[in-house]
């Protein structure tokens, strides 16, 4: 459980807040991460690795959203 919400947490670091990038809208990745898992061995890690995303302050509300429903739905081609 703890390797996926690091995995999160440091990339969003990475993406977020690292000297001289071009931040995370900057860059264009806002639309481009889908936030997804095979998690199948902890059954708490999917729930830890969102809450990760929602508590994240280095993230707007529409980012959080574009990561955890937006993106992957216009990815699928679902109406919302």
């Amino acid at each position: 459980m703890l390797v996926m919400v690091e995995v999160v947490r440091l990339a969003i670091i990475y993406l977020m807040r690292t000297p001289g990038r071009h931040g995370f809208h900057g860059a264009g990745f806002e639309n481009r991460i889908m936030f997804g898992s095979d998690e199948m061995v902890w059954p708490d890690a999917v729930s830890a690795a969102i809450d990760t995303i929602q508590d994240d302050p280095a993230l707007t509300s529409g980012q959080k959203r574009d990561i955890l429903y937006n993106n992957a739905a216009r990815f699928l081609r679902i109406e919302r």
